[in-house]
């Protein structure tokens, strides 16, 4: 757990072994790991775009998702949280090869989505708000 992409593993005595009187050679396999198709990776760290809606930006929600091992999470969004913000959250990244028991972060970059189909109606009692 926690490879990274283009490391080498060599496994020592695991090759050929048809030449006789000679010790077997070794196994040396390229890893690749392939794309998430939510999770980027940097580091030990992931990094998941989150899109909320504006109100919960303004006022601030509980979320739940699946993590990338299907753990539910729940994030707190604060009232106030701007678009482009990064959340970190410690412990939910990838495994740390060299220490299985370390854990990177879980970075959370913020998208607010603003709504594009508003009723008249709507728009009105927003406007009565803001103004």
């Amino acid at each position: 757990p926690g490879v990274c992409d283009g490391v080498t593993l060599r496994l020592a005595g695991m090759g050929d072994d048809s030449i006789g009187n000679m010790p077997r050679g070794d196994i040396h396999l390229s890893i690749h790991v392939q794309q998430h198709p939510i999770y980027q990776r940097q580091g030990d760290d992931l990094v998941r775009l989150l899109s909320i809606n504006c109100l919960d930006a303004i006022l601030g929600k509980l979320l739940q998702f699946e993590t990338i091992d299907n753990k539910t999470l729940e994030i707190s969004i604060a009232p106030g949280t701007q678009h482009g913000q990064t959340l970190a959250v410690q412990g939910y990244g990838m495994p740390n090869i060299q220490n299985s028991y370390m854990r990177g972060r879980l970075l959370l970059n913020i998208n607010i989505t603003v709504p594009t189909n508003l009723t008249d109606e709507q728009k009105s009692l927003i406007k009565q708000i803001v103004c």
